[in-house]
């Protein structure tokens, strides 16, 4: 999950606006910057193209709600040597620091915007670490449950060893609390966006302030979708 609101500007296009959450702007580059972050591949299909830029911006939408608000927390703190651990990580996945800047330059994004993005995702990340987690609670018989109605089942039909419950308590309560602790999220996230004045443009047309993303007007018979209330 990451949050931005920069504006970035190219000589030829301006660029597009994704959606506004509140006051703040999320572009397509936001969507773009993700995208090249995580790794993912974009579907070819028109339709599937257009649904998973739709998922991406649902994901950028609620880091930018949970950046928000983390913002405001105290117990959030960031240093700069957190970041620079991450960018360390980050810059690994390029031949060179040259290699690295060009893909900066790609993205439209200086040095210090790259940093401010690692720093906000580190926010968003120990928001939830501290939000939700401490109080998670996974209970002996909710651990037994899910051995005997979940992870025994898949284990038999793929005819694979059946550990001891032992062996397995301590896997199986990490699984429990991150399912708990995604439910928990997701709850506060439907109510952060009713609160928050959230309105989706990508795949709008307008001819005062284009939103189909670069390259992509050939999917703009696609059925448009409704704002998020």
């Amino acid at each position: 999950m990451a949050c931005q609101c920069v504006l970035f500007l190219r000589a030829d296009v301006v660029d597009q606006i994704a959606a506004t959450v509140d006051e703040d702007v999320i572009t397509f580059s936001d969507l773009q910057w993700l995208i090249e972050f995580r790794g993912f591949e974009v579907p070819d299909d028109a339709q599937k193209r257009r649904d998973f830029y739709l998922s991406i911006l649902d994901q950028v939408i609620d880091q930018k709600l949970i950046s928000v608000e983390a913002e405001q927390t105290p117990i959030i703190t960031i240093t700069n040597e957190d970041v620079e651990a991450q960018v360390t990580a980050y810059k690994a996945r390029f031949a060179s620091e040259e290699k690295f800047r060009e893909k900066l330059t790609e993205m439209q994004m200086s040095p210090y915007e790259f940093r401010q993005l690692i720093r906000r995702q580190l926010a968003v990340n120990e928001f939830i670490e501290k939000r939700f987690k401490p109080f998670i609670i996974v209970l002996p018989n909710d651990i037994e449950q899910y051995y005997r109605e979940q992870f025994l089942p898949k284990l038999k039909e793929l005819n694979q060893p059946i550990p001891a419950l032992d062996v397995v308590e301590e896997s199986i309560r990490q699984i429990l609390t991150e399912q708990r602790t995604n439910e928990e999220l997701e709850r506060w996230l439907r109510t952060a966006r009713r609160r928050a004045r959230v309105t989706n443009l990508l795949f709008r047309e307008n001819p005062y302030a284009p939103n189909l993303p670069p390259g992509m007007a050939k999917d703009t018979k696609l059925q448009k979708v409704p704002d998020h209330d």
